[in-house]
């Protein structure tokens, strides 16, 4: 060991690396969308056939 790293503050032993307790599980599964998720996904759905309905029947008329 030499003076620079003594002064430092440095420890003479070799650093044990530190374990971590999450590197042994896997990852947490995907959060689950609550149910107003699914509603508001069917309602813009819903919406945007009604526009898209709305505008195709526009155009056999005219």
């Amino acid at each position: 060991m030499n003076e620079f790293a003594l002064a430092a503050g440095v420890s003479p032993v070799l650093p044990i690396p530190a374990i971590r307790p999450d590197t042994d599980r896997p990852p947490p599964p995907p959060p689950i969308p609550e149910p107003e998720t699914y509603t508001m996904f069917l309602a813009g759905f819903g919406l945007m056939s009604f526009v898209v309905r709305r505008k195709q029947n526009k155009n056999k008329i005219g």
